[in-house]
């Protein structure tokens, strides 16, 4: 309690509990919001948010094919809007043919609510459009003389109508010293070598798309030249940190303290040491530790805010800060997950970046769990998902969420769970916590969005066959979710599993590394399945007329078997993952461009049926009634019935067989083949590691991966992606100097 003692003593605070008198903290409720798709133009979407008790609202708009933004993201770089209302709303200048996620959040002083709509653009022609090819980062960039790493940026506001067959955007450069990593639709990153000469020396880089093209500036400085300014004047990695809570009628109060060294008996830091002191306000209580959030400096005692009275800068000199406080012109602060992030402006227009990265624990009287259990969502089925990696796995099911949830064996069986209070642990952790009753969940699906979960708590009360299961999620977006089941465990809800599944069309097939995935749907979309054929037996518009067998994962496919994507199998709204698919068969048989295709196999103990009549990349029909539909398993083959295999010889690594191994302390990713032949990749991400795309070079995402190595050289040029996938097999698409690399791990990473 020792910062209490310290702020209490600073004259402003009573000014700032002044200011809070007239809070009212009694009765809130939740924020509500509803979101509704109206018209679409070419270059625009309509739509109403409608939301109660609610005290900000916000929208935002983001392409689908990006990452869905957080409630947070959304309130920090959305646009705000009238709370309590419908409001109409016309997102405008927006790309034709194109398809855009819609994102509205709400939130008062208890919670944060996020609603999302799927919309689409109508279609334009080239001839009423054109092409503006617009630079958005400098037209001249300049590097000290050991270089470094640099970005340009860019728009496209027009891009083919069609978007069938896209156009790629090139960028080039004619001197050697200046390295193309990686070109988008939106950015070229690239690579300044350092300059071991002693003259300046300059460069320009040529974006092109289409007939238009972008020309930036690269200058570098000789050796031993006047180095670059930077963007900020210090760059402080804090290693210490104290946190401390306080509650004044009813406003919840968190102070920040990072700094360089310890602090004192009397609160204040020790001398030599530099602290970075922040008094916020979140948006919802951090319940055992400090709310994520992203906040900003102001005067007012409103939700995520940086209170400017009582945040500021000190050094500790003779045991009293040296000068006095030097207080913020502006600041902004981003907690998130383990890590402190914050930018500041000081009135001589200095500036400062400060990171620390640790334990963000703080004593605010709370646990993982906040008061009184209220079910934000309720599950209809508690299903049994067999072992995993994690103990065994259950399936949670409700009305447009999903959850995959792992108790350890001994207090898990498909039909009884072991009363008690579980915590919440991350999957790293599973097994090796001193918790003696833990679980364990990596996401949350909810209307199809994930949100990472970082802590919560199950309770288990059963009276005899019927349970009573209340969970609750922290989701990295700052809501907490609260989801209750009550009956039976592994009761489908009265309804019974369909036996035989008959789909109506098929996808032509995707090459993916050594085998090709073909998508089979009904008319509902509710079911559907990737099927995972050997290129030695499918391409993209045949499959080899036979019976294949059954193997647990595409990486242990060979020609004759068949196995499905991992979780890729969707039977009445329930996704399958592939260790609940104990065996099967997979008969083909062709006849013209007509297949005929039954899959039998056991789902979760229950023996199903899917069939397909029709050509491949075309829609089926539904198959002609027979007593026996089962086709000849052996059929009169054709001459040559092997599909002819893409012409275009692979390259030595494609596809790659690889062992791979993750050293989480180090983040590093190394894979192996059996020739000795070891590929490196240091990995990161914004929230630390976890399954997902890591895509090499491009530093911006959630995941990224650098530092790539070859046999111990490091590569002079590497892009693509490499995917951990939620089972932990490791999937690359990537080329390293030239050399393409396509596979997937035959092991787990965890």
């Amino acid at each position: 309690m020792r910062i209490k003692t310290l702020f209490y003593a600073l004259l402003t605070l009573p000014l700032f509990f002044a200011a809070c008198e007239d809070t009212k903290v009694d009765e809130v409720k939740n924020p509500t919001i509803n979101l509704v798709a109206g018209t679409t133009t070419e270059d625009s979407l309509s739509f109403t948010v409608t939301t109660t008790d609610a005290e900000k609202v916000a929208w935002l708009v983001v392409e689908a094919s990006t990452t869905t933004p957080t409630a947070t993201e959304v309130f920090s770089v959305g646009t705000e809007i009238a709370a309590n209302t419908t409001v109409e709303v016309t997102a405008t200048d927006l790309e034709a043919d194109t398809d855009y996620m819609v994102v509205a959040a709400a939130m008062n002083s208890k919670t944060v609510v996020k609603a999302e709509v799927k919309m689409f653009t109508m279609a334009g022609t080239a001839e009423d459009k054109e092409l503006v090819f617009t630079l958005t980062s400098d037209e001249v960039m300049e590097f000290a003389a050991e270089g470094g790493n640099g970005e340009i940026t860019y728009t496209i506001e027009w891009i083919e109508p069609s978007r069938t067959s896209p156009v790629e955007t090139e960028a080039k450069c004619s001197a050697d010293w200046v390295k193309i990593d990686g070109c988008t639709e939106t950015k070229t990153s690239f690579r300044v070598l350092a300059n071991e000469t002693e003259e300046a020396r300059e460069a320009t880089i040529t974006v092109t798309h289409l007939s238009e093209s972008l020309e930036v500036t690269v200058k570098q400085v000789a050796k031993g030249g006047e180095p670059v300014g930077k963007e900020y004047d210090v760059e402080f990695v804090a290693t210490q940190i104290m946190t401390d809570y306080m509650n004044e009628e009813g406003v919840d109060f968190y102070v920040v303290e990072l700094g360089d060294k310890g602090w004192g008996d009397s609160g204040w830091g020790v001398d030599g040491g530099t602290y970075y002191a922040f008094a916020i306000i979140p948006s919802s209580k951090g319940n055992g530790v400090l709310p994520n959030g992203i906040y900003s400096l102001g005067s007012n005692a409103t939700p995520n805010t940086i209170l400017d009275e009582l945040s500021f800068l000190y050094k500790m000199v003779n045991g009293v800060p040296e000068g006095g406080f030097k207080m913020y012109k502006d600041a902004n602060l981003i907690i998130s997950d383990g890590m402190v992030e914050a930018t500041i402006e000081f009135e001589d227009g200095s500036k400062h970046r400060v990171l620390f990265e640790g334990d963000l624990s703080v004593d605010d009287g709370g646990s993982q769990t906040p008061g009184a259990f209220e079910a934000t969502h309720t599950a209809d089925k508690w299903l049994w998902g067999n072992a995993s990696n994690y103990g065994n796995k259950y399936m949670v099911v409700g009305e447009g969420f999903s959850i995959d949830v792992h108790f350890p064996a001994e207090f898990a069986a498909k039909e009884s769970l072991e009363e008690g209070e579980y915590n919440w642990v991350s999957t790293t952790m599973f097994g090796y916590t001193d918790d003696t009753k833990y679980f364990t969940t990596r996401s949350f699906s909810l209307d199809g969005v994930l949100t990472p979960v970082d802590a919560g708590k199950a309770v288990v009360s059963a009276e005899g066959e019927e349970y009573d299961i209340q969970l609750t999620l922290n989701g990295r977006d700052g809501v907490v979710y609260m989801i209750e089941y009550k009956g039976k465990l592994n009761d489908n809800g009265g309804a019974a599993t369909p036996n035989v599944i008959t789909f109506t069309s098929m996808s032509e097939g995707t090459a993916l590394s050594y085998y090709y995935q073909f998508i089979l749907t009904d008319e509902s979309g509710d079911n559907y399945l990737k099927l995972v054929l050997d290129s030695s037996d499918s391409n993209a518009t045949a499959i080899n007329a036979r019976t294949y067998s059954w193997v647990s994962s595409p990486s242990y496919i060979n020609s004759g078997n068949f196995s499905f994507v991992n979780k890729s199998l969707r039977v009445d709204g329930i996704q399958y993952a592939n260790n609940q698919v104990m065996t099967g068969t997979c008969e083909v048989a062709v006849e013209g461009n007509t297949y005929t295709i039954n899959i039998k196999a056991m789902v979760n103990d229950a023996e199903m049926t899917f069939k397909y009549v029709g050509t491949i990349g075309e829609q089926g029909t539904e198959p002609t009634p027979d007593p026996d539909p089962t086709p000849d398993p052996d059929p009169t083959p054709d001459p040559d019935p092997t599909p002819d295999p893409d012409p275009e010889q692979p390259s030595k690594f494609d596809p790659w067989t690889f062992t791979a191994s993750l050293n989480t302390g180090t983040e590093t990713l190394t894979m192996t083949d059996a020739a000795g032949n070891t590929v490196t990749a240091q990995l990161g991400g914004k929230y630390g590691l976890s399954a997902g795309t890591y895509y090499i070079n491009d530093t911006d995402g959630v995941f990224y991966a650098t530092d790539i190595t070859v046999n111990g050289e490091a590569a002079t040029m590497a892009e693509g992606t490499i995917t951990i996938d939620y089972s932990y097999y490791v999937t690359v698409s990537m080329t390293i100097d030239g050399v393409k690399y396509s596979g997937t791990s035959s092991n787990v990473v965890a």
